[in-house]
């Protein structure tokens, strides 16, 4: 009776182990939006322009994303160049490689902007985070598009790389 109770609790304790693990890892945020997070705290710090996510969708084709389709790029990464580090300090050293390989289309509103009217310039904004990948180092960066929200431009950057945004709802919203 013993041996079969010492038994049971060998693999009834990696099982619970394991369930806890699997519960706290579905509760954390994926790493695109930790990345997204850190901009609009970032944006809310120097702009005290409060931005939240209104709708993030994947890139059917991110191997279309090219450079220049970044005006700026944001992020801390230890391994790549970014324009701007969200702790001041830029430390990557080596340039961010193109393509990405996982890419996240986000729509971004500013509350602010929202109250006061909703197709106010600035009131939205897209904003894409990108996996960059070599063959040592993953990081997501975050990028910010060119072109204005309902321009030719961004509406067809979206297009080029299969981003199902509804950015003719963001003016209803």
């Amino acid at each position: 009776m013993r041996k079969a109770m010492i038994v049971s609790l060998l693999f009834l304790v990696p099982i619970v182990i394991g369930a806890t693990l699997l519960a706290v890892e579905s509760r954390r945020p994926p790493d695109w939006q930790r990345q997204v997070n850190k901009y609009t705290a970032y944006v809310e710090q120097v702009s005290a322009e409060r931005m939240t996510v209104q709708e993030a969708c994947p890139a059917q084709r991110p191997w279309e994303f090219r450079s220049e389709i970044s005006a700026a790029a944001y992020g801390d990464s230890p391994h790549y160049q970014t324009d701007y580090g969200y702790t001041g300090k830029n430390v990557g050293a080596k340039p961010l490689p193109f393509p990405p390989q996982e890419v996240w289309c986000v729509l971004l509103g500013s509350e602010q902007g929202q109250a006061a009217a909703s197709t106010e310039e600035g009131a939205y904004r897209v904003v894409f985070v990108a996996l960059h990948q070599d063959l040592y180092n993953a990081d997501w960066v975050l990028h910010e598009g060119t072109g204005e929200l309902f321009s030719e431009e961004l509406v067809g950057t979206l297009s080029k790389i299969g981003c199902d945004l509804e950015l003719e709802h963001a003016a209803s919203r």
